[in-house]
């Protein structure tokens, strides 16, 4: 199809984050792109947007993941799409490293991250 537009770019983002990563639901939503675009596409998207963590997103954070452990999915729910469960994850074990975020009792970071516990069911289109 070519190029991709802000538009389409806008509504991959707002759909993964109304219905996570459900690349087909989002494709057909696309005329023109494939499932497989689409995911890379985003994936291109998350890449742009990394930046240093401010201190307002730590300690949303640290906050976040004191109250709810590793429920990595109601966390990113409080980053309203801006991070991703990986860079989050990602995130925790490095608080973790420094000393500023304790470990959860009797869990490891490397447990807690892994792509089981990542991963969430696509909603069924309507």
């Amino acid at each position: 199809k070519g190029e991709w537009t802000k538009a389409e770019d806008d509504l991959i983002l707002r759909i993964q984050a109304e219905r996570g990563n459900c690349w087909a639901y989002i494709a057909r939503e696309m005329p023109g792109r494939t499932e497989h675009r689409v995911k890379t596409r985003f994936r291109s998207l998350m890449r742009a947007r990394r930046h240093v963590w401010s201190p307002a997103e730590d300690e949303l954070l640290i906050k976040s993941y004191q109250e709810l452990g590793p429920s990595w999915s109601k966390i990113c729910d409080r980053f309203n799409g801006q991070r991703a469960k990986f860079s989050i994850t990602s995130r925790v074990k490095q608080l973790q490293a420094l000393g500023r975020l304790p470990s959860s009792a009797g869990e490891s970071p490397a447990v807690q991250a892994t792509p089981s516990a990542l991963s969430s069911a696509c909603p069924t289109p309507a």
